[in-house]
């Protein structure tokens, strides 16, 4: 099987993933209601918020970023 390459490592990881448990709180929080700016724009911004710590965490799980691939970008260790 051919396994595809990995183009997301070190630091990069590490900001994907601080970036992505604040969105997440945030997301929880919007759609549970918790906001000040109102229901229906917190609960749309939560979901906002959710889909964006997804894509991050599965970067960060997967060591895959497509907007990487697509501009050439690889942070991840040389191997060997």
């Amino acid at each position: 099987m051919d396994m595809v390459e990995k183009n997301v490592g070190g630091y990069d990881r590490l900001a994907r993933l601080a970036v992505a448990v604040p969105l997440l709180v945030v997301g929880i929080l919007g759609v549970m209601g918790v906001t000040s700016i109102g229901t229906v724009l917190g609960v749309v911004g939560g979901i906002a918020a959710l889909a964006g710590a997804a894509s991050l965490l599965f970067n960060v799980v997967m060591q895959r970023c497509l907007m990487n691939e697509l501009l050439g970008i690889n942070t991840c260790e040389l191997e060997g």
